[in-house]
């Protein structure tokens, strides 16, 4: 894939407003993440870190951002040798609004066809519908997926040990593929390539009451949610666990004040965010420190 891709950092969160949200309020919206009901359109690819939270250690090795509109060489079939190269039998340019990816490491004592599985069945739960999968050699040669697919060289290893699905959540594309080198660690690659505008997505699922982390989207996206509703106001939350509370809470506020001043430097109104920070009273199973961003409750179901 040859694509522009932008580092991104963990933990980021979303515009938060400097409006009159009680403590209550924060805390309430909050427990929507906790309790696990935040997985939302824009969220969707962090079930991936969250459903690999029982195969540790693993890390992120890579993980980028495109943030301007492109076509997205989308593969659904397996890859055929044709003379010295590969094709698929079927495969299109899909114009794209935004795409990204993340590559993750699975420590060797798994087995990389339990990591799919268990992330394809995140995904099958929360609307994913595949159109095509495949798994071994059936696939092709995992050489050509790495290199001419996903533009991922440590992503080669045994075409015996890897799987690949592709298919749909609502009118996005999404794409996983994991596969065992021969040094037996394992590899994990998914992608989300959207199509539907994110910004629309975004504004939806923060007035359905879901708590949205800051990485989901990159700023220009906040920004533009932000334009098209013209009287919200935000919350920033920080996370984080040391184990003093009130160094926890310091940590957390010092996480979200750093996201509100990038976005300040994306020209985003920050009179229209709040910074607020939960230290460790609102955990979540696989991860640590954390920026999320929060609706107050008085503009659910409000929308321009």
């Amino acid at each position: 894939m040859n694509s522009k891709t932008i580092r991104t950092a963990k933990g980021y969160s979303l515009n938060q407003t400097a409006s009159t949200v009680r403590w209550s309020h924060l805390l309430a919206a909050l427990g929507l993440l906790a309790l696990g009901l935040a997985a939302s359109p824009q969220a969707r690819a962090e079930l991936a870190l969250e459903a690999l939270q029982d195969f540790q250690p693993s890390q992120v090795r890579s993980e980028g951002v495109r943030e301007e509109a492109h076509r997205y060489w989308w593969v659904r079939s397996p890859l055929r040798r044709i003379g010295r190269d590969f094709q698929p039998d079927d495969a299109e340019r899909v114009q794209v609004r935004y795409s990204r990816w993340q590559v993750i490491e699975i420590d060797r004592a798994h087995d990389q066809a339990d990591v799919f599985e268990r992330v394809l069945s995140a995904w099958k739960e929360d609307g994913y519908e595949e159109i095509f999968g495949c798994s071994g050699s059936a696939c092709g040669t995992s050489q050509h997926w790495a290199n001419e697919v996903f533009g991922q060289s440590i992503l080669y290893g045994l075409d015996r040990h890897q799987h690949y699905s592709t298919g749909r959540v609502g009118d996005d594309i999404r794409v996983l593929y994991a596969v065992r080198r021969g040094t037996q660690l394992n590899y994990l690659y998914w992608l989300e390539a959207v199509r539907t505008n994110p910004a629309d997505r975004l504004a939806a699922n923060l007035r359905s009451g879901d708590a949205i982390m800051a990485s989901a989207f990159p700023a220009s996206v906040w920004a533009d949610m932000l334009a098209s509703q013209a009287d919200w106001e935000l919350v920033l939350v920080g996370h984080d666990y040391a184990s003093d509370t009130e160094q926890a809470r310091a940590n957390g506020r010092q996480q979200a004040e750093a996201f509100l001043a990038e976005w300040a430097e994306q020209g985003i109104d920050t009179d229209r965010v709040r910074v607020e920070s939960v230290g460790y009273l609102a955990p979540e199973p696989g991860r640590s420190s954390r920026v999320s961003v929060i609706l107050p409750p008085q503009y659910h179901g409000n929308a321009r």
